[in-house]
């Protein structure tokens, strides 16, 4: 039966994500273990005016951190824009 990983090692996967450079925020991170492995699926939050290649790449390296320092099999990252610091939406 599938199950999430435990508090803390969902908060250790969570600290490698954020401290991705270029990744400005996570949400929806969820975890499922079944047996030994591990599969992780998250929303990075990286800025919206960069390049889709930009955010490719920072997907990718938040992804092999991941795998390179927890026990876990698969990593699907789903990227979200988020608004540069202190600007504004136009109304």
């Amino acid at each position: 039966m599938d199950r999430a990983v435990d508090e803390e090692m969902q908060q250790a996967i969570a600290d490698t994500l954020r401290t991705t450079p270029g990744v400005a925020g996570l949400h929806d991170l969820k975890t499922r273990k079944a047996g030994d492995l591990v599969l992780v699926d998250v929303h990075l939050e990286v800025a919206g005016e960069m390049s889709v290649a930009e955010g490719h790449q920072i997907a990718r390296h938040a992804r092999e951190r991941v795998l390179a320092q927890h026990p876990v099999l698969n990593v699907m990252v789903h990227l979200d824009p988020c608004e540069a610091q202190g600007l504004t939406k136009a109304v």
